[in-house]
């Protein structure tokens, strides 16, 4: 399955359409019991705890396909603590999000990310 990316280009576009705004959120990283690498707040923000994590470009599965390794070579496994800038938004709003045959169509709904949405990481690093 690999972990979900996306350029910068693509978030910015996705702000711009939907009026997101960035937010700095800290949280923890969280594994489904299907390998979908989930968003687990810490604090105040709650509201993005269970979203779908796109990672910024360059982000690569781990080996065992148990974490994510930044470009940078970072790598977090479950329950790594991360702060992250970010942007909250729904499904439909990554590319080709609402057609099932697409990445993140199929794979959104494998991960049940249209109930919690997706949180583009825009930058991320441990806490």
């Amino acid at each position: 399955m690999g972990v979900p990316v996306l350029s910068t280009g693509d978030a910015n576009s996705i702000a711009s359409a939907t009026g997101a705004q960035v937010r700095h959120v800290r949280g923890e990283l969280a594994r489904t019991d299907r390998g979908c690498l989930m968003w687990r707040s810490v604090g105040p923000d709650a509201e993005s705890s269970g979203a779908w994590i796109i990672w910024p470009e360059g982000t690569k599965e781990t080996q065992n396909g148990d974490g994510a390794v930044l470009a940078s070579g970072e790598t977090f496994f479950e329950g790594s603590a991360m702060e992250a800038d970010s942007l909250l938004v729904a499904v439909a709003d990554l590319p080709l999000g609402t057609e099932s045959q697409s990445y993140f169509g199929s794979f959104s709904q494998y991960c049940d990310a249209d109930e919690h949405q997706a949180l583009v990481l825009t930058a991320v690093g441990a806490k």
